[in-house]
């Protein structure tokens, strides 16, 4: 199991890059079990997160060369294409991929990552209100992650990110979906990222908890009891005083 979570990134890429030269022989012939792509993958991922896409590009394609018909390399370079700007090369990568049995997912929401990866925001958030209303309960979830990411790329946190995951609030429409429930890892990240960190850890540690108990997910939000403060010192927690305070922590 290769260690992702590793603070000395120089080690980590010295010890992946390692595991594709010792691996690299055998790869070829191996169809299934591939350590050095496997390597190769998480050493695209380090890069794309710290913005380097050139080395991101460069490692997913040796991965591609290693294992040129495993479709997930090919995903990768989708992804890649697109933050490039490269949209042709995108439409390449992708039709390969499908052909060689990438798990077929949405059309429509496949469109809207594609959407969202080439920043054509005003697209997403008009599907968004579009589809969001009537989306059946089962699709709605996938639609409200990447409805809620849009919002979050535009700066739309408190008002509007924050209530449609928490709460169902469509942003730009009549209708609410309240019923379908809270989406915790949006909710703890909205909240990371409104600088309110012990609401966020909270809900982090909750849906952790949950998930070692292989517990279904649950409402989200700080523990019972706990708020967060929305004004002045936003790091600070106020007790809740009343009942009835909403799924979005708006009185």
């Amino acid at each position: 199991m290769i260690n992702t979570a590793n603070p000395n990134l120089a080690r980590t890429a010295l010890l992946l890059n390692r595991a594709v030269a010792i691996d690299s022989a055998a790869a070829p012939r191996v169809a299934l079990v591939c350590r050095a792509c496997e390597a190769l993958g998480v050493l695209a991922s380090h890069a794309a997160w710290a913005d380097s896409t050139t080395l991101a590009e460069r490692t997913v394609r040796r991965w591609i060369a290693l294992q040129p018909a495993n479709y997930a390399g090919w995903v990768s370079l989708t992804d890649l294409a697109l933050a490039l700007g490269h949209e042709r090369e995108a439409v390449r990568a992708d039709h390969v991929a499908d052909s060689l049995g990438r798990p077929v997912g949405s059309p429509s929401l496949r469109d809207m990552s594609w959407q969202l990866r080439a920043d054509k925001l005003d697209l997403v958030d008009a599907r968004c209100r579009r589809e969001l209303p009537t989306a059946p309960a089962a699709v709605f979830g996938e639609l409200r992650w990447w409805c809620t990411i849009a919002l979050r790329m535009q700066g739309r946190y408190y008002r509007e990110a924050l209530r449609l995951a928490r709460a169902g609030v469509i942003p730009g429409a009549a209708t609410a979906r309240p019923e379908i429930g809270v989406e915790p890892i949006q909710s703890a990240g909205l909240d990371f990222e409104m600088y309110r960190p012990l609401a966020a850890g909270f809900q982090f540690r909750r849906f952790a908890e949950e998930a070692r108990s292989q517990s279904l997910p649950g409402a989200g939000g700080p523990p019972d009891g706990v708020e967060p403060d929305v004004g002045g010192d936003r790091t600070r927690h106020q007790p809740r005083h009343r009942r009835g305070t909403s799924a979005c922590g708006f009185g």
